[in-house]
């Protein structure tokens, strides 16, 4: 399979080879509004409440600070960012998997964080992991997660920091509709530019 085939291979691979770059490059271009919606995450659950974070890369900053709060369990796809999430949250679970073939049951977490992972989800396969999710939800938790501002079918870059890349992603409404359509409140939807890039930060709960 030629490496661009599959979007999830281009995913994962692109993260082994670029994932300490990632790291950096992330924590200083997009800290503030990480931080920002970090605090959304832990203000509105418990401590010790469970999460489902997905996306975790190796761990740094972002889920390493939500496991000081949270139960957690990471899922990661890069086998070689799992392996770095392992070392980096030792008292959270980490899984390495895609995120869209996840099997968990109903209501089994507080809160759910997706940071800048579900826009590497093929856009028609997003309606269904945000079903998954409203599904993965207890009653009266809430759902953090970064999606595309503006349509985007396919995207494809050969060199993003060192490594070929893929996006994709709906427009603002449809994003919104996705989420009401799978029995979520959408709490607020903004679009925010922590870099060169805007995306469309969600905060959703699910009704009690």
């Amino acid at each position: 399979m030629n490496f661009d085939a599959d979007p999830r291979l281009t995913v994962a691979r692109g993260y082994d080879l670029i994932g300490d770059r990632y790291s950096s490059w992330a924590g200083e271009s997009r800290d503030a509004v990480r931080t920002k919606y970090e605090r959304v995450l832990i203000g509105g659950s418990p401590a010790g409440s469970g999460l489902l974070d997905l996306g975790c890369g190796n761990g740094i900053p972002t889920t390493r600070r939500l496991a000081r709060h949270f139960h957690t369990t990471a899922v990661e796809i890069s086998s070689l960012q799992a392996m770095r999430a392992r070392s980096n949250l030792p008292t959270a679970r980490v899984i390495c998997a895609d995120m869209t073939r996840l099997q968990f049951g109903p209501e089994s977490f507080d809160a759910v964080s997706a940071f800048f992972s579900i826009i590497h989800v093929p856009r028609d396969e997003q309606g269904a992991l945000v079903d998954s999710i409203a599904a993965w939800l207890r009653p009266g938790g809430v759902m953090v997660a970064t999606m595309m501002s503006r349509s985007l079918d396919t995207g494809w870059e050969d060199d993003w920091l060192g490594a070929p890349m893929y996006w994709s992603g709906n427009g603002v409404e449809k994003n919104v509709g996705l989420i009401e359509g799978a029995g979520l409140m959408a709490e607020s939807a903004e679009v925010e530019s922590p870099d060169s890039e805007s995306f469309l930060w969600v905060v959703a709960r699910k009704p009690r």
